[in-house]
């Protein structure tokens, strides 16, 4: 795919996004004590039961396990909260390429909203546990990334061979990074924030980009797409 299947930081996120900001899909048939070995993609809770994630991350016929709040996949401070797939609902039109996941049982009251479409120059902040770069292994702690909403004319070449490849993206937000941390191989699904007070709001969902480097622009699934995939 175009789009580099999408985490270039080391940091640590922000403590005080919720807990369903925390979303790492994993190999069904993983155990416990090997998490961070068959984690393959992030998510976002949009519902008690239900995460958003891309759909490239789910292949043709994958239902994942769950794991939602661990920010460590490598050392489980408290029991793992996870839970498993038992259907998907693929985005189409404005919701091209995202996809939900419907859980077995419900595993949080509190996830973030839905926010307001970003305008080029709004900051935001991408959650995943992709690689640091594309040649690099899956981090143990989830990290954020620093994005900063660009022009969309940045990523059209990018859309425009997705969709000559037949992957054509529906509502999206081309973003930049705010440093030299770049989304990265390993963060598709997973969801991109912003803070506006005391709330966590979901502005996004990571599709893919250019490459890791600092100079590379992304393509995020923006809230209209969000909303539309929550529509089917």
């Amino acid at each position: 795919m175009l789009l580099l299947l999408a985490g270039c930081g080391a940091k640590s996120p922000p403590p005080d996004l919720t807990d369903g900001a925390y979303v790492v899909l994993v190999n069904a048939s993983a155990d416990d004590e090997h998490l961070w070995e068959n984690a393959f993609c992030g998510g976002v809770l949009v519902a008690p039961d239900l995460v958003a994630t891309a759909t490239h991350c789910l292949g043709d016929d994958n239902l994942p396990d769950v794991v939602v709040g661990s920010r460590n996949l490598c050392e489980a401070a408290e029991p793992i909260t996870r839970v498993a797939a038992v259907g998907r609902i693929d985005g189409s039109g404005s919701a091209a390429e995202l996809s939900l996941v419907q859980l077995e049982d419900d595993v949080a009251t509190a996830y973030p909203a839905i926010g307001d479409e970003l305008s080029a120059g709004d900051i935001a902040v991408a959650v995943g546990w992709g690689r640091h770069a594309a040649d690099t292994a899956r981090p143990c702690l989830a990290k954020s990334i620093g994005l900063v909403a660009a022009s969309a004319e940045l990523c059209v070449p990018m859309v425009r061979r997705a969709r000559e490849e037949d992957i054509a993206p529906g509502a999206v937000t081309c973003m930049v990074p705010a440093s030299e941390l770049n989304t990265c191989v390993g963060d598709s699904g997973g969801g991109v924030f912003s803070r506006r007070g005391d709330e966590t709001r979901l502005v996004g969902v990571t599709l893919g980009g250019a490459g890791c480097d600092a100079q590379d622009p992304g393509v995020y699934a923006s809230p209209a797409a969000i909303r539309a995939l929550l529509a089917h």
